[in-house]
Order: structure tokens, then C-alpha cells, then sequence
């Protein structure tokens, strides 16, 4: 047995470098809360519940309190029989905390990055990743570094200036570096068919949530119409929503954050739903801190090769929990040493009362 003796919650607010505009105003701060479970023979295991903006379910100090009120529940408990923990219906980021802060525990005690205790020997040592971008200069900064996709938000501005933006970032990075544009459900139909019209000169990999209302009928209505490949974020936050997805073939891509979905058992179940529909998957993190993007790299890792993932946003933060491994010719190395592969900066869990 390994019995939780201590699990204690801090909640913190990271500052970003720069506003991140999006359809939905911009973000400034990601506010979050730190779980850190404690067993009887000296294990420490992390999570991170740090909500997604805009995303279903509850803001950032709601879900510390759900967070908070469930780690209390958990001592006593032995931690080798809480895997898969049972998950809070209305809380994914307290529940992907708690998930992330057992499989640490529990990837330490069997020697094994998390990735490995997750996967199995089919877990990558390496995930690629797409750098977020917002201009042309962005681009060419991102591409020198060796990033071989991009991200960029649209939506936000005029159809017009979004295709300028876009058609410099093209000419600053020319294919066979693949683009990517997430509009964050801004358009209505008539508006997401123009955009996409307009898109379909640049080759974009694909475009993500163009859809204000995004039905699944919608979508997959959509997506014949203007050829241009469409993904799945928020629209299918929802099992039945993700679902309904896969079953009209809406999408060809399927982006899965596990701190808005429930965790990283869930994020491997809908990977593998995605897999037999034909539909590729992407995981990202949304702007979370450091605990909750390694957990995010983990559980990318864990499902072998995918196409770039959305998991290169540390250096948005102004501060952040720990320290991430540095992306290197658009990749991250996943951690060797085992569980999560380090924990919080000393100091700032002092600052945290931690």
C-alpha cells in the first residue's frame, strides 16, 4: 500500500508576456491551482487544474474549490487502487489535476517516465510541435528556429485583414511548412464558406472551429463544400458532441486539450476513437502552466507519432511552475527520469505556501 497522507492545493495566477487575442477577447493571465499528493513512504505526486478560457465548465476559482474539496477526500486512501480516478462530471481541469498527480505518483514508484507508464513501449521519445504565431514576423523567427508548422489565430478582425495576415505568413513560410488557422467558433455559416474560400490558396493544414454554432452537420456540410480541412476543439469538448463528430465524419482533425476534457485516460480513449475513424489528433495544452503542459506532453507521447502538437506555449508565460524542456528543430524531448519528470520551482512553492 501507498497511502495519501497529505494533499495540499495552492492557487496562483501566471501573467502572460503579451495579450494572446482571441475571437473571444484577450487573455492576460492564467489563473490555476497546484495539487501536490504526498504519500506514507515519501512519493510526492503534482497536478495543475488551470481552466481553459471559454471552454465549458467552471472558471478558475470554482474548480479550485472542487479541486481543494477533492484532495481532501483523498487522504487516507491507498494510491496504487485509485487508478483511473473517479472523475468530477463538472470539473476537467480538477479532475485531469488529480489524474495527473496519481499517474506521477504512480509512474515514479514503477521507474518510468509517465509517457512509458501510460503507453507502453510505443511511447515517442520526441513529440512535434507547432509554434502559435501572430504575424509574418513571427513566422519567420518560428521557422528559423526549426519549427516545421504554425499556428496562428484568426477571427478576431476582419475576413480581409485575416487573409493579408495570413498570405504574409505563407510568404514568409512557404510550404512545405504547413499553417494552421483557429478561428475559435467566430463565424457564422455564409462568413466560415467566404473564409475558407478565401483560405484555400494558402494550403492551410487545416482550420479549427470555424463555426459559430457548429453542429456536427454543419461542420461536415462545411467541410465539403470548401475542401479545406476542418478540426474540432471546443465543439467537442462533450463526449456526446465528440462523438456526434466522428459518427458524421465532420472533421478530419480532432484537437484534445485534457484539462477541458476530464484528464489523460479520457484524452487516450477519444485518441483511440479518432484513430479508428480515420481522424488524426492533435493535443494541446491551453495555455497552462508547466505541470499540466508536461502532463499534456506525456500523454502525447504516450500515443506515438502524431501529427505537431500545441504544447510549445511556455514562452508565452511571464513565470511559470517549473521549467520545461526547451523545444529543439520543432520538438519536444520527453523527460527520461520518471512520473512527470521534475516538480515546481522550490521558490515559487514557497511563495505558494507550499
Amino acid at each position: 500500500m501507498a497511502v495519501i497522507v497529505d494533499a495540499r492545493v495552492a492557487r496562483f495566477s501566471l501573467p502572460l508576456r503579451e495579450p494572446l487575442r482571441t475571437t473571444r477577447g484577450a487573455i492576460t493571465s492564467r489563473p490555476g491551482a497546484l495539487l501536490r499528493l504526498r504519500t506514507d513512504d515519501g512519493l510526492e505526486g503534482w497536478g495543475e487544474a488551470t481552466p481553459v478560457p471559454g471552454f465549458p465548465g467552471p472558471d478558475a476559482i470554482t474548480t479550485a474549490r472542487v479541486l481543494e474539496a477533492s484532495a481532501r477526500g483523498l487522504v487516507g486512501a491507498d494510491s496504487e487502487t485509485l487508478w483511473p480516478p473517479p472523475i468530477h462530471p463538472t470539473s476537467p481541469a480538477a479532475a485531469f489535476a488529480i489524474e495527473t498527480a496519481l499517474a506521477d505518483l504512480a509512474a515514479v514508484r514503477a521507474a518510468l517516465p509517465m509517457a512509458r507508464w501510460l503507453g507502453g513501449a510505443a511511447a515517442s521519445e520526441r513529440v512535434a510541435v507547432n509554434a502559435l504565431i501572430a504575424d509574418a514576423d513571427d513566422a519567420r523567427v518560428a521557422t528559423a528556429k526549426g519549427f516545421k508548422t504554425l499556428k496562428c489565430k484568426v477571427g478576431a478582425d476582419s475576413l480581409e485583414h485575416d487573409m493579408d495576415r495570413l498570405r504574409e505568413i505563407r510568404e514568409a513560410a512557404p510550404q512545405p511548412v504547413r499553417l494552421r488557422a483557429d478561428a475559435n467558433q467566430a463565424w457564422s455559416v455564409p462568413d466560415a464558406r467566404r473564409a475558407l474560400e478565401a483560405f484555400s490558396p494558402l494550403g492551410l493544414e487545416y482550420v479549427e472551429e470555424p463555426l459559430r454554432d457548429p453542429s456536427p452537420s454543419a461542420l461536415a456540410m462545411l467541410a465539403r463544400q470548401s475542401g479545406v480541412a476542418i478540426a474540432s476543439d471546443e465543439s467537442a469538448v462533450a463526449r456526446s458532441d465528440f462523438e456526434a463528430l466522428l459518427a458524421t465524419g465532420a472533421v478530419s482533425f480532432c484537437v484534445l486539450k485534457p484539462s477541458a476534457i476530464g484528464g489523460l485516460v479520457e484524452t487516450r480513449l477519444r485518441a483511440q476513437a479518432c484513430r479508428q475513424a480515420g481522424v488524426e489528433v492533435v493535443v494541446t495544452t491551453g495555455l497552462d502552466g508547466a505541470i499540466a503542459g508536461l502532463a499534456c506532453l506525456h500523454v502525447a507521447a504516450s500515443l506515438g507519432a502524431l501529427p505537431a502538437c500545441g504544447l510549445a506555449t511556455a514562452h508565452w508565460l511571464e513565470r511559470d511552475l517549473c521549467v520545461l524542456p526547451p523545444v529543439q528543430r520543432g520538438e519536444l524531448a520527453v523527460p527520461r527520469s520518471s512520473g512527470l519528470g521534475t516538480a515546481p520551482d522550490s521558490s515559487y512553492l514557497a511563495e505558494l505556501g507550499m
